[in-house]
């Protein structure tokens, strides 16, 4: 399909414009993204900011994510957006003089889709929109039609699917139906694959989770202010996608509300939770309720994988899921069977997290296994990650056991991620949970040259190495977790923690050769006083 469209080139031979359909009834207030647009003419994205004026768009320094974030537009519908609506037109106008040739990385379909919806949220929300952006979207969309992410499938196709429904609803004629019945066609298949029954997105990335949710959420919208546009069963569907999806994104955050960082999953991306949250509220959705909090609980995603433990002082993501879907890994991480944690409601153990796209030496360790909370054996990632968004031999967890008592929950799985190598290795890790403390046991079957267990912690805990077998973490003096290990503590060192694209700090580690068969460490702290 690449090839095909790389020899085809699909060209327009028409560019005449569309007129606006004329709106039915309110258009919502849609979800905010981070601020962006600094000033006038300087933007700041991944931790750098450029004046896009000297820049041009379509410098041939920049790095393509930052110029993707560029050409995407989110800044339109910003925090604080309202303060810098003066600039907006300018940026508009100044971009449509200079990618009026349909060329250049402005119009790959990807940074394209998401552009079209923008301007038109942003007109549905001003009403400025000129003769010129107007024919600019008829333009991009005519474009886009012949131009879908066939060859990528995942969030790129549903999000070309998105935004010819939302200019086929903005625009009339006989070609914006067109537009409108192509992108409905391909989200109802996409919404049954890429959903999975228990609310997630099918890449298990809390990130991209977020996204697709959104785009749920922006549909039901223009669906709502383009009465006659919807189906019945259209509006139906897509309500119920989003009460599990909020439901899901609701189990898979820290204390904190904020997401955890499993495959690709990194900090203002998507909108925040607390944000689409906001916006489901404001369109009248209600989520799907969770168990009422206890002493103990815990919520089994069971077809994406995931287990969220739930106690008083404790809050626990445990990661016993495929990598992602057979298919399509390509925001998949050697995580499997890691796990995240936050105790008086402060992160403690936490993954690595992504800091940037691309093909290159620190994107491939940050998918590695030595990246994250979890076994590394042989000196080899248990999925063999690779090209910056490609995954060979695939780990896939089994076994799964979770019993519940009223002071404790049990949770053992088993993946085979190592089985490829000589002595067809199996990793089992067996989470142990009761009030103050809770245990974690590696069992690895099969002779192997080393294997060491990694404990990643969050940058705002100290550690104090007490003995070889002993080690205290403190977030203050009356916040202090004991960490003992079977197994001597091999080393404290440093792994790179990136909560966000182009942000990289430097986060203690326990590690922990395992020298026999298995290795078992416990965590134990007094409880807060209330």
């Amino acid at each position: 399909m690449r090839l095909w469209q790389y020899i085809y080139k699909p060209v327009l031979k028409n560019f005449s414009s569309l007129e606006k359909e004329s709106i039915q009834d309110v258009w919502v207030s849609p979800a905010k993204r981070i601020k962006s647009l600094v000033n006038e003419t300087n933007f700041s994205f991944l931790g750098s900011q450029e004046n896009y004026i000297e820049l041009g768009w379509k410098s041939k320094t920049k790095e393509i994510l930052w110029l993707y974030n560029l050409h995407y537009f989110d800044y339109l519908n910003s925090h604080d957006s309202n303060q810098r609506k003066p600039f907006h037109k300018d940026i508009i106008s100044h971009w449509i003089e200079n990618n009026n040739d349909l060329s250049g990385i402005g119009f790959h379909p990807y940074p394209t889709s998401l552009r079209i919806v923008n301007w038109i949220k942003w007109d549905l929300s001003t009403n400025q929109a000129t003769e010129d952006m107007i024919a600019s979207i008829s333009k991009q969309s005519r474009w886009l039609s012949k131009n879908i992410e066939w060859h990528i499938l995942g969030n790129h196709l549903f999000t070309n699917a998105k935004a010819l429904i939302f200019a086929g609803i903005y625009l009339k004629g006989p070609e914006a139906e067109i537009w409108f019945k192509k992108g409905i066609k391909i989200v109802k298949k996409e919404i049954n694959n890429q959903i999975l029954q228990d609310g997630g997105n099918f890449e298990l990335s809390p990130m991209y989770h977020s996204i697709f949710y959104e785009d749920i959420l922006d549909l039901i919208n223009i669906f709502r202010t383009y009465p006659k546009k919807a189906t019945h069963e259209m509006n139906n569907s897509l309500e119920i996608c989003a009460k599990k999806m909020g439901f899901w994104l609701d189990t898979m955050l820290h204390p904190d509300d904020e997401i955890s960082f499993f495959n690709d999953a990194a900090f203002n991306i998507a909108p925040s939770p607390a944000e689409l949250k906001k916006y489901t509220h404001r369109l009248g959705l209600k989520s799907l309720q969770s168990k009422k909090r206890v002493d103990f609980n815990y919520i089994h995603l069971a077809d994406s994988g995931y287990i969220k433990i739930n106690s008083t002082d404790l809050s626990a993501i445990l990661d016993c899921a495929k990598i992602g879907p057979d298919h399509l890994p390509s925001h998949a991480h050697a995580d499997t069977l890691s796990f995240e944690l936050s105790l008086f409601q402060k992160r403690l153990i936490v993954n690595g997290g992504t800091s940037k796209y691309g093909d290159d030496y620190k994107r491939n360790l940050e998918r590695s296994t030595s990246s994250h909370s979890t076994v590394e054996i042989n000196n080899r990632s248990s999925s063999k990650v690779w090209g910056g968004f490609r995954v060979a031999n695939r780990a896939y967890p089994f076994d799964l056991q979770i019993n519940e008592s009223k002071n404790s929950i049990f949770v053992g799985c088993s993946h085979n991620g190592y089985s490829n190598l000589r002595n067809k290795l199996i990793h089992r890790r067996e989470w142990d949970f009761k009030i103050n403390s809770f245990k974690v046991k590696d069992i690895i079957f099969g002779k192997y040259n080393n294997a060491i267990s990694r404990f990643i912690i969050h940058p705002d805990w100290k550690i104090k190495l007490v003995s070889n077998h002993l080690a205290e973490i403190s977030l203050s003096p009356d916040k202090i977790i004991n960490f003992e290990s079977e197994n001597i503590i091999t080393k404290l060192s440093f792994t790179k923690f990136s909560p966000e694209f182009g942000k990289s700090y430097n986060a203690n580690t326990i590690e922990i050769k395992i020298p026999r068969k298995e290795n078992q460490v416990s965590f134990t702290w007094q409880p807060i006083k209330k």
